[in-house]
């Protein structure tokens, strides 16, 4: 068992990452202001096709979070293991790669270059979970740390050195090691014991389970990939991914959090959750309000051709609240249900889980949004502008 300290995890994982928006934001105007929309837009695409490659290692992440909490010595397998995934990852990107980088606006060469990333943040993501299951602070600092590298190594690569796109690649490669580094630094005291392969057999058989929430994550992502698809434009991308860099200011409230689904797989005792969704409250309000009141002053700085989007940061705002909230609830969720715990859990007992049950409603909810969306563009886009077609 660890000594997780909610409040104080969840307030340093914060400040971490309130640091790290300045230096994102820096880094993201040397990005627009570098990039033409439409590379910027194929950086958007990138992005997608990034979360369909990490789908299997979820599979280990799930699990290696869950059991670290619990004091569970799996570190050394999630690490062993995570190398087979990562391979797996590097295959269904180049499939998604190949059949989407068909279209005119986008290059197939730069989608391949940005391959490299899927074993970093591979590894990345195994050692975030191993960290979060007993100090998830470090993972802010980890985070601070990639950030403020992608800084001056953005600024010498674009600017100076004029790589555009490919320097952007570079630059994200160059930045997960950096947070790997130090992850592998403090996650070195779990990542002991011996390769069980009794534990490894337990994730591959139950491997649905993990992999039912990362459909929801593909889906959530998809829309960026249908846009593209049915426009036939990624110009739209630029102005919907330059939005989202206003709104995810929200998101990063999120953090506060991101300890209490390890306290409670630790303790089992839910007080906390309380008094932390209050913390939550506190800070979301003013940094919504934040978002919207600089929606369009936010855009001109990234870039002063986005200016026109500011409507679509509106929309991106309310609707990343209303993800913190529900991504919060179901960490809530997930870190009360214990049919994990017991090794004769059937299959019955896992479909019967808020680990499955959750996922499932709101990949409901997101295939009817992919339909409704897929539906609308096909009215509109013939007599429609880029910016109406976004919102």
């Amino acid at each position: 068992m660890t000594s997780l300290r909610v409040t104080y995890a969840g307030l340093i994982s914060f400040c971490s990452g309130i640091l790290s928006i300045g230096t994102g934001l820096a880094f993201m105007i040397i990005v627009t202001r570098m990039l033409t929309p439409n590379e910027y837009g194929t950086l958007g695409v990138i992005t997608s096709l990034l979360v369909y490659a990490m789908i299997f290692d979820t599979v280990i992440g799930y699990w290696a979070l869950r059991d670290v909490a619990r004091g569970i010595k799996t570190g050394k397998t999630a690490i062993a293991s995570s190398g087979i995934f990562s391979i797996l990852g590097v295959i269904v990107y180049y499939v998604s790669a190949f059949f989407v980088g068909a279209q005119p606006q986008l290059e197939f060469s730069v989608l391949l270059i940005a391959i490299v990333l899927v074993p970093l943040r591979s590894f990345d993501k195994i050692l975030t979970a191993i960290n979060a299951g007993w100090r998830p602070q470090i993972n802010g600092y980890a985070n601070l740390a990639a950030e403020i590298t992608k800084v001056p190594t953005g600024l010498i690569l674009l600017y100076f050195l004029e790589m555009k796109i490919d320097g952007v690649i570079l630059t994200l490669a160059i930045s997960l090691i950096v947070g790997i580094i130090i992850q592998l630094f403090f996650a070195r005291q779990k990542i002991i014991g011996e390769l069980d392969k009794e534990t490894l057999r337990k994730w591959i058989k139950f491997i649905w389970v993990p992999i039912t929430p990362k459909i929801f994550s593909m889906l959530v992502r998809s829309d960026i990939i249908v846009f593209s698809v049915m426009v036939g434009s990624v110009v739209g991308i630029a102005y919907y991914s330059a939005s989202l860099v206003i709104a995810s200011l929200i998101a990063g409230v999120g953090s506060i959090s991101g300890s209490v689904v390890a306290k409670l797989l630790e303790s089992g005792k839910k007080g906390y959750m309380e008094e932390n969704f209050r913390l939550l409250i506190y800070f979301l309000i003013p940094f919504t309000a934040c978002a919207l009141s600089f929606s369009r002053a936010g855009l001109f700085v990234l870039n002063p051709i986005y200016e026109v989007a500011y409507m679509v940061v509106v929309f991106l705002a309310f609707q990343t609240v209303l993800f913190t909230l529900s991504n919060t609830f179901s960490s809530f969720l997930y870190g009360t249900e214990d049919v994990d715990k017991n090794i004769k859990s059937s299959y019955k007992d896992y479909f019967k889980s808020k680990l499955f049950f959750i996922p499932v409603i709101r990949i409901i909810q997101y295939v009817v949004y992919l339909i409704t969306l897929s539906i609308m563009l096909l009215w509109a886009s013939t007599n429609t502008s880029e910016i109406e077609l976004v919102v």
